[in-house]
This record gives structure tokens, sequence and C-alpha cells, in this order.
């Protein structure tokens, strides 16, 4: 049997790698986050953590457990994110309406204030939704890799007195790792968010 089902999902994790170089896994993620909006997330960051633990005793049968509950498909695998997500910003929102208008005018947006869509133009709401959108979609990448070498794992030791194959354990153990990484990303900015409205007060 070759070593992985999917050479692409080296591929992927290769890039997803150099994302989140030097980013340390965090053990007791965003207590402070906890409400209704995030909790689906951090949910699910503590689901993978418990099936990367898993696999690093090499109990792949708790890992399995510990996914059980994920969405394999990416429209599901979104779905726990639909609360939380950032909104299109009222800003950007403007922007897309009136583009001609913007267009027109220079970007013109008032003395003193910068031009809508120069350098200066910042829009911290947009910030954090598309670093939002880059996580999740980095989360789903490295899930669904994990997925493909659970299943991998499961066929290739499909009874209870055969070790699972090493070297898949490690791709598994790899993707759980990349996707907790990515999740830490995704509520990073809810803290980067609570601590800038702090600083405001």
């Amino acid at each position: 049997l070759p070593s992985h089902p999917h050479p692409a999902v080296s591929r992927r994790r290769m890039l997803l790698s150099g994302a989140y170089a030097g980013a340390a896994v965090c053990t007791k993620p965003f207590p402070s986050l906890a409400n209704d909006a995030v909790q689906p997330v951090i949910n699910l960051r503590s689901k993978i953590t418990a099936a990367t633990q898993a696999v690093r005793r090499g109990d792949l049968a708790a890992s399995q457990k510990a996914l059980a509950s994920i969405p394999r498909e990416e429209k599901g695998f979104y779905s726990i994110f639909e609360k939380s997500i950032e909104n299109v910003s009222y800003r950007t929102q403007y922007k897309e309406k009136n583009a001609f208008l913007v267009y027109y005018t220079g970007g013109f947006d008032g003395p003193g204030r910068a031009k809508i869509g120069s350098r200066e133009d910042v829009d911290p709401q947009l910030e954090r939704q598309s670093a939002q959108f880059g996580a999740r979609k980095e989360a789903w990448v490295a899930v669904d890799d994990a997925f493909a070498s659970l299943d991998f794992l499961l066929r290739s030791s499909p009874d209870a007195g055969v070790p699972p194959d090493a070297e898949g354990l490690d791709d598994l153990a790899s993707s759980l790792s990349l996707a907790e990484k990515a999740l830490d990303a995704y509520l990073q900015t809810f803290e980067a968010a609570t601590a800038a409205r702090a600083d405001r007060k």
C-alpha cells in the first residue's frame, strides 16, 4: 500500500505549514471568548485537540471518536463559523454600492479623512473579515486532509491487533496540528478586536 492515498495532501500540508511557520498551538484556547457566537468554533478546536492527543498516543479509535461529529463537507464545516464570522462593514458596502461616485470624486470622504481606496484608508472590520475567511479556509483544508489520512489508516489497519502505519499517524497528527493553528488564528481575531475596543475606552 502507498504511504498516503492522496499525494496532493502532502503538497497542501506544505503550503499550510509555511503559512503557520513558528505559530504555537494554544493548550487552553481563548476562555475569554466563550460566548454563543464563538463557542462552536472553540468546541471544534477542543475536538481537534482531543484527536491530536489521541493520535500522539497511537490511539486511532479515540481520534476517530473525537472527529466523528465534525462535518466532512465544506459547507457543513463552514456552518460552524457562521454566527461568529465578521459581517461586511458599512464602509465596504458603501464602496461597493457607490463605486462610480467614489471614482468620480477621487475617493474624497471629507476634510482631513483618508481618501477611499487609498493606502491610508484602513477598514479594521474588513481586515478582520479577510483574516477570518483565510483562517477558516485553511482550517477546512487541514481537517479535510486529516479525514483523508484517518480513512487511509482505518482501511490499512482494519484489525484491532494490527498497529496503525507510523507514517500515516504522522500525516494525521500533522494535519490536525495545522487545523489547530488555523483555528487559533481565527480566534485571535476576536481577542485582537476585544483589545482594540478596550484601548479606545
